[in-house]
C-alpha cells in the first residue's frame, strides 16, 4: 500500500502479503501525515483500489 497526503503527494507505504490488510491499514493511519492509501498490484504495479480516511 502506498500512502498519500492531502496533496497527493506520496508520504509512505507498506509492502504486505494480503493476509490481515485491517492491521496495515491502521497502521498507515497512525501517522496523522496519511490522508489515502492506494493498494497496488506489486509485481505490475496497477491500481487496485483506494482507502480514505474517515471525514471527522
Amino acid at each position: 500500500m502506498r500512502a498519500y497526503d492531502r496533496q497527493g503527494r506520496i508520504c509512505g507505504g507498506r509492502l504486505h502479503d494480503g493476509t490481515d490488510p485491517e492491521a496495515v491499514i491502521a497502521e498507515l493511519f497512525a501517522d496523522p501525515q496519511v490522508h489515502q492509501l492506494h493498494s497496488r498490484n506489486v509485481v505490475y504495479g496497477c491500481f487496485m483500489f483506494v482507502v480514505e480516511r474517515a471525514a471527522g
